[in-house]
């Protein structure tokens, strides 16, 4: 999944392979996140930054009634780093951290 991603960057900025291995041994792992899943829990600490490579993400509210109010919308190439409400994917979404 990164190469998409260094793929996109290298339309914009030439890329050295030394620039693309450092950006390379930057990723701990790549997930595949199923619709409807929480991907961050309300106060979660991250151990790194999160990247939406494909998808859809929504930063939610759990309220007393039970249900989910969402606050905020992250699509593609969207970064998150220091996260207070839940994060849920919306369709079948691609991470990397």
């Amino acid at each position: 999944m990164i190469s998409v991603h260094l793929k996109k960057l290298r339309r914009r900025i030439e890329l050295s392979s030394e620039e693309e291995r450092a950006i390379r041994d930057c990723v701990a792992e790549t997930r595949k996140v199923p619709a409807g899943r929480v991907v961050v829990r309300a106060g979660e600490q991250l151990n790194s930054s999160l990247l939406l490579l494909d998808g859809w993400l929504a930063r939610c509210k759990d309220l007393p009634s039970g249900e989910r109010q969402v606050t905020e919308l992250h699509v593609q190439d969207a970064r998150l780093e220091r996260v207070q409400s839940c994060v849920v994917s919306l369709d079948l979404v691609d991470i990397l951290s």
